[in-house]
């Protein structure tokens, strides 16, 4: 397994001209290394499955009916919604703990994956 590289979206705008600088404000994004990209939910799952113990979500993803459309629409409902969501997150796991969590989820970023 590969390892993962993070950047910001504004970094990945030159690497990958092919997609559009709204898709890295509006979700996080993810690049596997095929060169298939995945937005927002699907990204999430996507990326969490390169830990063994977290593949069970990108498989509930692309298996379980509704798994898909219910993770979308609350990935959705959270990203419109940034700022309230950063409060409760620092309201209930602490001011330090929230912001670690939070850089993963922004629109501001995305990750790529290279072999």
């Amino acid at each position: 397994m590969g390892k993962v590289d993070y950047t910001t979206y504004q970094k990945a705008t030159d690497r990958f001209p092919e997609i559009p600088p709204d898709e890295f404000n509006r979700s996080l994004v993810l690049i596997q290394p095929d060169g298939t990209v995945v937005f927002a939910a699907e990204a999430v799952y996507r990326f969490l499955a390169y830990r063994p113990s977290r593949e069970w979500l990108a498989w509930s993803y692309d298996h379980v009916p509704g798994f898909a459309a219910v993770s979308e629409t609350g990935y959705g409902l959270v990203a419109r919604r940034r700022k309230f969501a950063s409060a409760v997150y620092a309201i209930a796991l602490g001011q330090r703990s929230a912001a670690a969590h939070l850089c993963l989820g922004r629109g501001a970023g995305s990750c790529a994956h290279s072999a």
